[in-house]
């Protein structure tokens, strides 16, 4: 976008939204662990990319 189409663009959002933005909802940060939660070694970076919410490594999931 160029500088005008930027400024012309700004203009319509605030004629639209006439709102606090403090009212949004805002999605809390996650950080995913690095380490297992079970036994304390460290989780496989191909296992954080296929579940980024894992907490146990294979081993202990394993044995649950």
């Amino acid at each position: 976008m160029n500088k005008d189409q930027n400024g012309a663009a700004q203009a319509l959002l605030r004629e639209y939204w006439q709102g606090d933005a403090s009212t949004c909802p805002r999605v809390a940060a996650y950080d995913p662990p690095r380490v297992c939660a079970g036994c304390g070694r460290p989780l496989a970076p191909d296992v954080l990319t296929v579940q980024p919410m894992a907490t146990h490594c294979h081993h202990c999931r394993a044995g649950k």
